[in-house]
């Protein structure tokens, strides 16, 4: 096909501007209004969406349609095509007011045409997401509402996800989000930022708000949840019986939890920084197929929870531990391995977070050992997937234990064994890795296992011997050609040792995982190991 055909052929454009799209795919990867707002490759391809409907005849509406898919500012861009529009600066506003965290307002100088009003629709009807924490002006916003009142029509017809900030009971700003909530609403973020307002404006509830949701959506099915006000039993919140996702970063009280764990329809429930009350709530979640839970107290209450999972439909679980040292934790993964529900469990993501409790507590940087923190995980047998990122401590894991991994897991999918040193000084010299050889044949006994992320040793020409005798006498030695990622590099930016002669190594590596595209795990990798990596590019 010639360039000019590729050009005109509308279905290909649309594939091609369809990956630089922000509108999160599915819906549930959505986590917070910064992901699209703030993210550097947000910018970039919003950026690149408007050169390319500016540069040809042919990119104007395919790029157009994508990038007015999602309005990470409110519907400012929208609300430009009134002439009359006029930003407003407040130098003397009082504090706590709307204008006082926010540097502008929008006001109307005149009267907005029907013909501008048409514009309007035909721009708006392209939008799916919309993140709101702008403040219109007086006269805006009764534009707006007017317009919805008087056609009873939805302002955005397709609005699909709403970032909404909490009104602080600013009554126009909630007849403004009357005017968003529609039934083809599925997913809801609802945030407050309470670092905007001062102490004594801090405690209005956000019930009013999610009132308003409940009552025009009732039957939404994703809701994300971000206040620190505490959520009770007369919240709104009990009446979405159709929840599917609900991701709350609020403190509920046991009431409301009750309700939440008899939602018939609650499949991904998540509970991030909550201090909940898990201890004397029934059996519950009987539709559950993934569960996250991150909790900052010491030991965990969560743990009185898992026993009570029934689900047989649960497959994920996310744990964040909050541990005072290396070893109290220990027991704690040793518990959670011998409970019947989590024997299901196809992936597993665990954070070891150590948590200051004691001010002269003397932290000990003693690696973890592997059968003592990693064994008893390798009893899940279903598992695909296994995430370990544990701060600060390190993992110590030899080639024996590679070999215990590879009897036991031989299905794996994604296995990686993470640490942050998070501004300790962790002694590299504490810390086994496992040889090259060793990860080799790992991978080879798991034909699925696409992701490897084990520090390995360092690099040395027996251990290239060692390789490449193994690949050359194993009578069922196959390429493994699952594996795309394969870490060489340390996760602090450390340098790891490699042979003098690359080129060798590059050859080891590309005849045993031929589909290998990665070797750092570290973004600021320098020296041999990035050239490394670029010897692998172009191999």
């Amino acid at each position: 096909m010639s360039c000019k055909k590729l050009l005109a052929n509308r279905d290909i454009l649309d594939i091609i501007f369809e990956q630089l799209s922000s509108f999160p795919q599915p819906l549930t990867a959505f986590k917070d209004h910064h992901t699209i707002r703030t993210s550097a490759d947000a910018q970039e391809n919003r950026r690149a969406l408007a050169s390319a409907a500016c540069a040809s005849r042919s990119f104007v509406e395919p790029a157009s349609h994508v990038l007015w898919r999602v309005m990470p500012h409110g519907i400012i861009p929208l609300l430009h095509i009134f002439k009359n529009l006029k930003r407003c600066r407040f130098d003397d506003a009082e504090w706590g007011s709307a204008e006082a965290y926010k540097e502008y307002e929008y006001e109307l100088e005149g009267e907005v045409t029907e013909k501008e009003w048409k514009r309007f629709d035909q721009l708006a009807i392209r939008v799916r997401g919309l993140i709101w924490d702008i403040h219109l002006g007086p006269l805006v916003s009764q534009a707006v509402i007017t317009r919805y009142e008087g056609r009873r029509a939805s302002i955005l017809p397709n609005l699909q996800l709403l970032s909404w900030q909490d009104s602080n009971g600013d009554a126009m700003q909630q007849c403004v989000l009357r005017v968003f909530s529609i039934p083809s609403l599925r997913y809801l973020h609802f945030f407050r930022d309470d670092w905007q307002w001062p102490p004594g404006n801090s405690t209005h509830p956000p019930v009013q708000d999610l009132s308003i949701i409940t009552d025009i959506v009732p039957g939404i099915p994703h809701l994300n949840v971000h206040t620190s006000v505490i959520l009770t039993a007369s919240s709104p919140l009990i009446r979405l019986r159709y929840l599917r996702t609900l991701r709350l970063y609020a403190d509920i009280d046991e009431a409301l939890y009750r309700y939440l764990a008899a939602f018939p329809h609650l499949e991904h429930p998540h509970f991030i920084g909550c201090t909940t009350p898990y201890g004397s709530t029934p059996r519950g979640f009987p539709a559950l197929r993934t569960l996250e839970l991150q909790d900052r107290r010491v030991p965990p209450p969560y743990m009185k929870l898992l026993p009570r999972l029934n689900s047989p439909s649960l497959t994920s679980l996310t744990l964040r531990l909050s541990v005072t040292n290396n070893v109290n934790c220990i027991p704690l993964i040793q518990q959670m391995c011998t409970l019947p529900a989590l024997h299901q469990l196809i992936h597993l993501r665990l954070y070891l977070v150590y948590t200051h409790v004691v001010q002269s507590e003397a932290l000990d940087l003693m690696p973890f050992a592997f059968g003592e923190v990693v064994g008893p995980l390798l009893e899940l047998r279903r598992l695909e997937e296994l995430y370990l990122l544990s701060k600060p401590w390190a993992l110590s894991v030899s080639d024996e234990d590679v070999a215990q991994i590879q009897r036991a897991r031989p299905c794996l999918r994604r296995l990686v064994f993470s640490y942050s040193a998070s501004g300790y000084a962790v002694d590299p010299n504490r810390v086994v890795r496992p040889s090259l050889p060793a990860l080799i044949a790992l991978v080879d006994s798991c034909l699925a296992l696409e992701e490897l992320f084990i520090e390995v040793a360092d690099i040395t020409d027996d251990d290239i011997d060692r390789a490449e005798a193994y690949l050359c006498t194993e009578d069922t030695f196959r390429p493994q050609r699952a594996l795309r990622q394969f870490l060489i590099g340390r996760f602090d930016g450390s340098p790891v040792g490699l042979p003098y002669d690359l080129d060798r190594l590059v050859k080891v590596l590309r005849r045993a995982f031929p589909r290998i595209d990665g070797v750092g795990a570290h973004p600021g990798v320098q020296g041999r190991l990035r050239e490394l990596a670029r010897k692998l590019r172009e191999t």
